[in-house]
């Protein structure tokens, strides 16, 4: 159903499209189910008698008797630390972090494949999640032949009891149907989704450059995309994908991007008047790996802007430092995910360039919904993020643009759609306002 204020056929087909790029992690999905990383081992679940599920250290195994279902995390995604069967219709899956020092998103995507068809398999599977120290966070999604769903939230009064005392396990069930079910903390939008996405973004606008700027440890690519009209004109940056498991912020960068690059008089008014810089996948190990926070050195990548010690940040910014060396940069935002819908920016008039524009996009944004953002201005000098380093260094608007780890797909499309058509007037008008003021001068 078309939002009630999306009222021509432009905005229409803009919206539409904006839809279809957030819900393309569900079509790479249907497309990638099948895909295997050899790489990665098959985890076999080892089979207990005891009842203690709840602890990091697996109980006393014994040898396990003819099961249901193969567990396995052989894809681009795929991570759990290790599983074990409590019976035959119990599944423990333990989920730990890449590293023991780290910001807690604790996520999980897995495999699970009836190892009988002709069975009779309609008869639900428990599964409890085991975060060990850490809380759970993301609720569990699940992907078949209908594509990504929510799991039910447990009917059993005991369970959700047990669920919301004990947040460092998640106790749900599901039906497992033929040929299998991927469950995962969030829709999965892996690096093939990217290259998809990009290759859509190529069709739509031939003057849009896409480039490989560098590699990771795992000689995986990073990548640019770029619209340069003139190199003396300002230079727009975004950035996305730091943090693996931040998956509503990547498909707020999903539908925010197509609306830049879109064949509307805005947007072509916008490119004519400003550089974009778009980096939307800065981790690519952390990504393929299930990461929840780091790159394949440890690193949390929005904690190197700065120091620049990590092949992906020292990429991104030798690129922006050649392309932007005869302009200025006015702009940063950076996509991320979070317990809630939020801007993080500096206080008004902090910045010469655009000293308002937080104050006057929320107002834009929160005007036209579906999504109400809150905003929290501050800075830290010695947070080594995109957001000190860009208003540090270019005395512009730096803004962490913070999804809800639980907005809707169709929401975050709408909201991100509108929020880029915004974005690009709010740029425009603060430009001719400068040129009218420095022309009385």
């Amino acid at each position: 159903m078309i939002h009630p204020n999306v009222n021509n056929a432009l905005q229409r087909t803009a919206y539409l499209f904006s839809v279809l790029l957030v819900l393309f992690g569900s079509l790479v999905s249907t497309t990638i189910f099948a895909d295997t990383n050899p790489q990665q081992d098959t985890s076999q679940c080892t089979y207990i008698t005891t009842s203690a599920i709840t602890s990091s250290t697996p109980p006393q195994t014994q040898p396990k008797p003819a099961l249901k279902y193969s567990i396995t995390k052989n894809f681009s995604g795929g991570a759990f630390s290790s599983c074990t069967w409590h019976d035959a219709n119990h599944l423990v899956v333990y989920v730990m972090p890449e590293d023991p020092k780290i910001n807690p998103s604790p996520w999980y995507a897995f495999d699970i494949t009836p190892l009988d068809i002709t069975a009779d398999n309609n008869i639900p599977l428990t599964i409890t999640l085991d975060y060990s120290d850490f809380k759970h966070r993301y609720a569990p999604k699940q992907f078949n032949q209908q594509g990504w769903q929510h799991v039910t939230v447990p009917n059993d009064e005991q369970q959700l009891r047990a669920n919301e005392q004990d947040n460092t396990s998640y106790t749900f069930d599901v039906t497992v149907t033929s040929p299998k079910v991927r469950i995962a903390a969030q829709p999965i939008i892996d690096i093939k989704g990217y290259q998809r996405w990009t290759t859509l973004l190529k069709k739509q606008l031939p003057s849009l450059q896409v480039a490989t700027i560098g590699l990771t440890v795992e000689k995986r690519d990073i990548s640019m995309l770029s619209h340069i009209s003139d190199p003396s004109k300002p230079f727009i940056i975004l950035i996305g994908r730091q943090h693996p498991p931040e998956l509503t912020g990547a498909m707020a960068m999903l539908s925010f991007v197509p609306e830049l690059l879109a064949d509307t008089d805005l947007a072509k008014t916008f490119r004519k008047q400003f550089n974009v810089l778009i980096f939307p996948l800065v981790n690519p190990d952390g990504v393929h790996h299930g990461y929840w926070r780091h790159n394949m050195q440890a690193t949390d990548l929005n904690r190197d802007w700065g120091p620049f010690t990590q092949f992906e940040t020292s990429a991104v910014i030798a690129q922006i430092n050649a392309l932007t060396a005869q302009s200025e940069v006015w702009t940063m935002l950076d996509f991320h995910s979070t317990n809630r819908d939020i801007l993080y920016t500096h206080s008004d008039n902090a910045s010469q360039i655009l000293p308002t524009l937080a104050k006057d996009w929320l107002a834009k944004i929160n005007a036209d919904g579906p999504i109400i953002f809150q905003r929290k201005s501050s800075h830290n000098p010695k947070l080594a993020t995109t957001k000190t380093y860009f208003y540090e260094r270019y005395n512009s608007p730096a803004i962490t643009y913070e999804l809800n780890d639980t907005s809707s797909p169709q929401d975050i499309a709408l909201s991100s759609s509108r929020s880029a058509q915004h974005f690009m007037q709010l740029l425009l008008d603060y430009q001719t306002r400068t040129y009218q003021q420095q022309g009385t001068e």
